[in-house]
């Protein structure tokens, strides 16, 4: 089985190099990096150009705005049959991208999570509570109310694409959409405890950990459940 990683930039240019050689490190022959750009206005589109004389990394311009969109442009382009999903700002361990082909080979799974290790702009481990993502546990209701479905640690058979595509415009991200509905569809999640990639943590991360004002988490969970419903009575054949 060959991968696709789906990665969205914008203004990265601070540790694209890293993220993107950490990738392209461990990809095979048929193997694909597809970037989706949202409109950077530093050096990212610079770097990119850089990497594209290899034939597996591939450069898309965002038809549309926002983090949520600019995902969906890559993993739409993608052409293999893994999908990885992939930040800007992070670096794969040496063994990830053998670890999660040896999983989809060796199980039914469809949709695998892993976890990570927290790291600061430097690569410095934390020193607490290093390993990100542990606490992940499969349940509709659990991740609705809080979310551990996190993109950088996802990755999917290209079979859920119908399901999960197009992103609406309006759910909080597209991490928690692709795993309530692989939960919702009954499709098989394998959890990976080992750490894949460093995940980094810095004041320009695009999803930052600031707790959102209550009146904003109503609203992102009232949209999320209209949206999941609309989406699985669809794909149940309802209007």
């Amino acid at each position: 089985m060959n991968v696709s990683v789906a990665m969205a930039t914008y203004n990265g240019q601070d540790f694209l190099i890293e993220q993107i050689d950490s990738i392209i490190n461990q990809l095979g022959a048929q193997d694909e990096l597809v970037i989706s750009d949202d409109g950077s206005t530093d050096n990212t589109i610079e770097i990119i150009n850089h990497y594209l004389k290899d034939d597996r990394v591939k450069l898309y311009k965002n038809p549309d705005r926002g983090v949520i969109k600019n995902f969906e442009n890559a993993i739409n382009k993608t052409q293999n049959e893994i999908i990885i999903l992939s930040d800007q700002d992070d670096v794969w361990l040496p063994n990830k991208v053998k670890y999660i082909k040896n999983e989809f080979n060796d199980n039914k799974s469809k949709l695998i999570v892993t976890s990570a290790k927290r790291v600061n702009s430097d690569l410095e481990e934390f020193e607490i509570d290093s390993i990100y993502n542990r606490s992940w546990q499969k349940g509709v209701i659990r991740n609705f109310v809080k979310n551990t479905y996190i993109g950088c640690c996802m990755a999917f058979d290209r079979t859920l694409l119908d399901k999960i595509l197009p992103f609406p415009s309006n759910i909080p991200m597209h991490d928690v959409w692709i795993g309530l509905l692989a939960e919702l569809n009954e499709i098989e999640i394998k959890y990976i405890e080992e750490p894949l990639i460093l995940y980094r943590r810095h004041g320009n991360t695009a999803t930052n950990n600031h707790r959102s004002k209550f009146k904003k988490i109503v609203y992102w969970r009232v949209n999320l459940f209209i949206n999941l419903f609309r989406r699985i009575r669809k794909l149940q054949g309802g209007s």
